[in-house]
C-alpha cells in the first residue's frame, strides 16, 4: 500500500524565465494594442521571447530563480506524508468484465486484434 504525498499548492509552482518575461511585457503590449485579443497578444509576446538570445534571457532567469528561492523559503514544507489510502471497493461492472476476460483467457486488445475490430479501452 502506498502512502499519499500531499502536493505543493499551485501558487508555489516554479516560475520560469518565460513567465517572468510575460508578466513584465504582456500588460504593456496589451495596453499599446487595445484592439488585439488576449490570445493574439500572448502569441506576439511569445514570439518576441523566442527571438531573444540566451544572453538577453538571463535577467528573466535571475528573476525567476529569486522568486523560486523566496517561495521555497516561505513554503516551509515540501512534501507531507499522510496516512495510507483505504483500498477502493471494486464496482460490480468491473468484476464482471474482469471475470469475463479471465474466462475467455484473453485481453480485450488481443481479442479485438484477433477479430480485426478496433480496440476500445474499457
Amino acid at each position: 500500500m502506498r502512502l499519499r504525498v500531499q502536493r505543493r499548492p499551485q501558487n508555489l509552482k516554479g516560475l520560469s524565465a518565460y513567465n517572468a518575461y510575460m508578466m513584465q511585457y504582456l500588460p504593456s503590449y496589451k495596453a499599446s494594442h487595445p484592439e488585439m485579443n488576449h490570445s493574439d497578444a500572448f502569441g506576439a509576446v511569445g514570439a518576441q521571447w523566442k527571438g531573444l538570445s540566451d544572453e538577453e534571457k538571463k535577467p528573466y532567469q535571475k528573476i525567476a530563480d529569486d522568486a523560486n528561492a523566496k517561495a521555497a523559503l516561505n513554503s516551509g514544507v515540501d512534501e507531507v506524508e499522510t496516512k495510507p489510502r483505504k483500498p477502493r471497493k471494486i464496482a460490480a461492472y468491473n468484476l464482471y468484465i474482469k471475470s469475463t476476460l479471465t474466462v475467455r483467457g484473453m485481453h480485450t486488445r488481443a481479442r479485438s486484434q484477433q477479430l480485426n475490430e478496433p480496440s476500445f479501452p474499457l
